[in-house]
C-alpha cells in the first residue's frame, strides 16, 4: 500500500530541498513496506511502529517536517553493522526530553550505540528538516529497526 496521503501533504506544505528530501523519505517508505497510518503520524511495519512522522511546513520546530524513532531497545545495542559515521549522525539527533509531561519526563539515562546519554527522550531520535546525509542516517536506522520487528 503506497503512501499517498503522506506524499499529498509534503506536496501541499513543503518546498525546495525539504519537499525534495520528504518524497525521498516517503519514497523509501514505501519501497520498504513501511506504512504511514491514517492520521499520516504512526509510521508501522508489520502492525508495530517503527517511527512518527510530523509535516506542517512551520519555521518552528517540529517543523517543517521531524521524523521521531519509537521507543525501542534496538539503539541501545552496539550493532556493529552500522559505520561509525551512522552513529555519530545518530548520536547528534539524540532527543532530549523537553519535559513535555510524557513517560520519559524529564527523560533519562539511554546508552546509544555503545555511547552513555542522559536526558533522553522515550523517542531516542528526532530529526527535523533532515538534509540528504542525515536522511541517510534515518533510512539506516529505520532498516535497524524494520529487522528487529
Amino acid at each position: 500500500m503506497l503512501n499517498k496521503n503522506i506524499e499529498v501533504i509534503v506536496n501541499n506544505v513543503l518546498t525546495g530541498e525539504s519537499k525534495l528530501n520528504a518524497l525521498d523519505f516517503v519514497a523509501f517508505l514505501n519501497a520498504n513496506e513501511l506504512i504511514v497510518g491514517e492520521n499520516n503520524s504512526e509510521v508501522s511495519y508489520n502492525g508495530e511502529n517503527v517511527c512518527y512522522i510530523h509535516i506542517d511546513g512551520s519555521d518552528q520546530i517540529p517543523g517543517p517536517w521531524t521524523v521521531w524513532s519509537d521507543d525501542n531497545s534496538i539503539y541501545e545495542q552496539e550493532v556493529s553493522s552500522i559505520d561509525e559515521q551512522i552513529k555519530e549522525l545518530a548520536w547528534e539527533h539524540a532527543n532530549v526530553c523537553g519535559n513535555c509531561g510524557g513517560k520519559c519526563s524529564p527523560g533519562m539515562r539511554k546508552i546509544i550505540f555503545g555511547k552513555a546519554f542522559d536526558n533522553i527522550c522515550s523517542s531516542t531520535f528526532m530529526f527535523t528538516n533532515p538534509d540528504a546525509k542525515t536522511l541517510e542516517c534515518l533510512k539506516s536506522l529505520l532498516m535497524l529497526r524494520k529487522s528487529a520487528v
